[in-house]
Order: C-alpha cells, then sequence, then structure tokens
C-alpha cells in the first residue's frame, strides 16, 4: 500500500524510524507500507528530466554503515564507488556514490539510525550530494533496533537470505555495561547456531556483534567479505582475521575465525579501533552478559 502524504503528514505519522525531509524543495511525498515489507518513505524532487528519488529505511538486514544497496553480489562485493566524508548536522558523515545494484546513479548516506538512498540521473551527482549536504535533523530521541526493525517481528516466508539472517533469530531488548561509547541494545539468537547483539550509541548508530557457529550445516549464517575490488580505504589480513576501514572515520569491519566460531564485528564510528579490536576478546568478556555462542 503507498499513502500520498504531506511534508507535515510525514512528520506526524507513525514510522519506527527518523525521517529526512529536504526543506527549501518541491516535494512529492509517499509512505510504502505492506504487511510483509519493511515501511520505507518516498520522496520525489525535482522535474521529469532533473528528479532525485530518496528512499529512507531503516536497514535491519546488513551492517550498519555499509550500503548494502551498492554490492555488486549478493553477499560481498563492491564495485568502484566514491566515499566522501562530509559535516552534517555538526557531526562528520561519510557518503557512498556510485552505481546500485540495478545499475543507476546513486549516493547512500546514514543519518541517525534511517539509511537514506538518492538515485537521479547521469550527471546529478552533484546536485544530490548538495542536498545531502543540507540535510538537517528534526528532534530525534532515541530508537531501539528491535522497535524500529521488520524483520525482528516477521518470521515467516523470507524471499532473501538476508532477511531469513535476522528474521529467525529469537529477539530480546538488553541493558548493561557500554563498550567503545556504544550500549547494549538488543540480542538475537538461532539455536545456539548464530547470535547478533547491537549495541547503540548517541547518534543511533548501531555496532554489530555477529557470531556464527562453523560446519554446523545451515545456510546464510555469515557474510564471506571479498578481500578485493571494494571500497576498503585499509585492508589487513593476519592468519585467520581481517580488518577493514572505508574511511578515516568508519565504518570499519573485523572478522576474526576460530576452531569453532566466525566473529564479525562493524563499527560506525570509533577512534583507534584497529587497536581496540585487537583486544576485542578481552572487552567482550569484561560485559556483564556474553554475545558469544555457548
Amino acid at each position: 500500500m503507498i499513502f500520498e502524504e504531506s511534508k507535515e503528514e510525514l512528520f506526524q505519522a507513525k514510522i519506527p524510524f527518523p525521517i529526512f525531509i529536504p526543506e527549501n524543495e518541491e516535494i512529492k511525498s509517499s509512505i510504502r507500507f505492506s504487511y510483509n515489507e519493511p515501511i520505507s518513505v518516498r520522496i520525489e524532487v525535482g522535474s521529469d528530466r532533473e528528479r532525485i528519488s530518496i528512499k529512507e529505511s531503516f536497514m535491519d538486514w546488513f551492517y550498519y554503515g555499509f550500503p548494502k544497496n551498492h554490492m555488486k553480489s549478493s553477499v560481498e562485493y563492491y564495485g568502484k564507488e566514491t566515499v566522501q566524508i562530509m559535516d552534517i548536522n555538526g557531526e562528520k558523515s561519510v557518503i557512498f556514490s556510485g552505481r546500485d545494484y540495478l545499475g543507476r546513479s546513486s549516493s547512500t548516506a546514514f543519518f541517525n539510525g534511517t539509511m537514506l538512498e538518492f538515485r537521479y540521473e547521469e550527471g546529478m551527482e552533484d546536485a544530490a550530494l548538495n542536498m545531502i549536504r543540507d540535510i538537517r535533523t528534526h528532534s530525534v530521541g532515541a530508537i531501539n533496533f528491535i522497535d524500529s526493525s521488520f524483520l525482528c517481528n516477521y518470521h515467516s516466508n523470507f524471499q532473501w537470505f538476508e532477511n531469513e539472517r535476522i528474521g529467525r533469530l529469537s529477539w530480546k531488548k538488553i541493558w548493561g555495561e557500554g563498550l567503545w561509547n556504544y550500549f547494549p541494545d538488543s540480542t538475537g539468537e538461532f539455536q545456539h547456531l548464530h547470535k547478533i547483539t547491537i549495541f547503540k550509541n548517541r547518534l543511533n548508530e548501531f555496532m554489530w556483534v555477529d557470531v556464527s557457529r562453523k560446519n554446523s550445516g545451515i545456510k546464510n549464517l555469515r557474510y564471506r567479505f571479498s578481500r578485493g575490488g571494494n571500497i576498503f580505504k585499509l585492508m589487513k589480513t593476519k592468519d585467520n582475521s581481517f580488518y577493514g576501514a572505508i574511511s578515516d572515520i568508519g565504518p570499519y569491519l573485523f572478522q576474526n575465525e576460530d576452531e569453532k566460531f566466525v566473529y564479525t564485528v562493524t563499527v560506525p564510528r570509533m577512534k583507534e579501533f584497529e587497536k581496540n579490536c585487537q583486544n576485542f576478546f578481552s572487552h567482550m568478556e569484561n560485559l556483564n552478559f556474553s554475545p558469544f555462542l555457548p
């Protein structure tokens, strides 16, 4: 179902994530809602020949800060992307530009828990980036991963394996001590084979700790990231571990495996992440709950 909405109506609608509306533009907007699909806000700006389409949604099927829509395959591979850092609303933010999985010109940004996808015609990238630069955050309170997620609350007829990975977990909210300026938010587990723990910072940015059991016989427990041909500015590999940084401020990815488990940690932003991830396991042992599998 699609509901046409004005700016004022969008702000009053019960959307489970923050929304962002271009301030000085004539817009056409709608809310897309279905019982078997996540809620999304769609905004059209400009004329037919110079139109920018914006899709706003809560990305619960992939790691926060990593634009899944730009991946060339369904799992791991990024095409040629431009990554730049912008000051937006007083915070440094990472913006991705390139082509999405359908080959369309696209830029993607993440703000306060929301993923914004900008699609446009060839040659309109600067106009889209200017629109991103001028985004202003309206009053946004803290959000919770489970409350904002569609997949945490939907458990049948998964069309894509990304959805199945999240939807088959049993989710609950958690509280406790923080880790690296991130605080416990939610955790989900599937039959002692797969566990995801979500931490959140003051900007509603989500850190994922994703642990899966090796040789379980269950499909689609984890992602295997390509070690080349992607957007990581810095990559380091050692034995069974992989560290990647997309920019100087993040997002970061750390993947490690031992005899029993594969651990994937993604962090939207952090100082000295490489140094911290070297002591990842000792940090986790100091928490008052365990993000690991038994």
